[in-house]
């Protein structure tokens, strides 16, 4: 449990520094706080990643990503 917990921690910690980063040089929207950024980010990861799991990873994990990152950068 202890190094699920450290793991999860640093994932969302960069994640974290990547959207503060982002915010600072306004090329992701302030409205909405890095954290509730990071948990939409992280709900999006863990939705593709398990689709890719159940459909036996006959598409492309990273395309998929960057393209629902891409998405949510664009509307906020």
């Amino acid at each position: 449990a202890y190094k699920f917990n450290s793991i999860l921690d640093a994932r969302t910690n960069f994640i974290k520094k990547l959207v503060l980063n982002g915010q600072t040089d306004n090329s992701i929207n302030k409205r909405i706080t890095a954290e509730v950024f990071c948990h939409i980010l992280h709900g999006t990861f863990n939705d593709i990643t398990l689709k890719w799991r159940i459909n036996e990873r006959n598409f492309s994990l990273k395309e998929k990503t960057i393209k629902a990152i891409d998405m949510i950068l664009k509307s906020s």
